[in-house]
């Protein structure tokens, strides 16, 4: 019997009958040997982003236009094709619309290869 055992065991519980002198030695040696839990932090060391404040209403219709034609250089319309461009996006499970162009890009390149094995580009 280990030494922490016999001190607790030898400390009062003999006054309890067998069954329970061997529920408690169980539930001792359970105790000494649980794992104690993994520390976390409940904060982020990242700092948040600031938005930028304006100082009057014009500016901010100013820098919202200037952000809106930024993003519309890389927009395309697709129009009618959209809810197959939605679909192929779900059952490949694509993350953005990103990856749904590079895998139509590489899979076009791919079907031509194969039609045509002697061109090279």
């Amino acid at each position: 019997m280990p030494a922490t055992l016999h001190k607790r065991w030898s400390s009062g519980f003999s006054l309890l009958c067998p069954a329970a002198r061997t529920k408690t030695i169980a539930m001792a040696t359970s105790d000494e040997l649980s794992i104690p839990p993994v520390p976390t932090t409940t904060y982020s060391t990242k700092q948040a982003k600031r938005r930028k404040t304006f100082e009057t209403l014009e500016e901010k219709r100013e820098n919202k236009k200037a952000l809106n034609q930024k993003r519309d250089l890389t927009r395309v319309n697709i129009g009618e094709a959209f809810s197959r461009w939605r679909e192929l996006r779900a059952v490949e499970g694509l993350k953005n619309d990103a990856e749904v162009a590079l895998f139509l890009l590489d899979s076009y390149e791919k079907d031509s290869l194969t039609l045509n094995p002697c061109k090279e580009d």
